[in-house]
């Protein structure tokens, strides 16, 4: 499996956010993170988050959904990873630009058809955007505590929802 910023984000039954204790985590809601306050967000976790996995389900008739990426992002590589959940893989795609995050995250919060969950990482940290929350774990517990005292949004209490992991999702 594969292990970013200290957890195994291909472990489709335990969602990342809970693979980590508190100081290696923030959480944000999608709804309350303004594309300027995502901007700034990005710039301080980090400009080399260079590579995007996602979730893609194989629908039971016809081809494999796709989710015209190619819109918003340029894409120079593709490769499909194994998943454990039935008609769900997940698939990875390589040197990722800022600009192509930030264009994501506008049609993520537009609620165009993306893909369910997205991940951009590098050796250190993962950004992951789920259709409810944004979270960013990393290995940098400074960069944690620094974007915790930085951004009022973020989502201090879980409210009574559950985290949801991967396979929830696909249900």
């Amino acid at each position: 499996m594969t292990y970013i910023a200290g957890i195994d984000f291909l472990n489709t039954k335990l969602s990342p956010f809970v693979q980590v204790k508190n100081e290696y985590r923030i959480r944000f809601r999608i709804e309350a993170l303004s594309i300027d306050a995502f901007k700034e967000l990005l710039e301080q976790v980090s400009s080399e988050l260079s590579t995007l996995v996602f979730t893609k389900k194989l629908e039971s008739y016809g081809p494999v959904k796709t989710f015209d990426l190619h819109r918003y992002i340029r894409i120079s590589s593709w490769m499909e990873l194994p998943c454990a959940i039935d008609r769900l893989y997940f698939v990875r795609v390589q040197h990722i630009q800022r600009e192509d995050i930030i264009q994501l995250y506008r049609a993520y919060r537009r609620k165009k058809s993306m893909p369910l969950l997205m991940y951009f990482y590098n050796e250190q940290t993962v950004m992951r955007f789920s259709p409810i929350n944004l979270d960013v774990i990393s290995d940098d517990i400074d960069l944690i505590a620094e974007l915790k005292r930085c951004f009022a949004q973020r989502v201090t209490e879980f409210d009574g929802l559950p985290v949801i992991s991967e396979e929830e999702w696909m249900d």
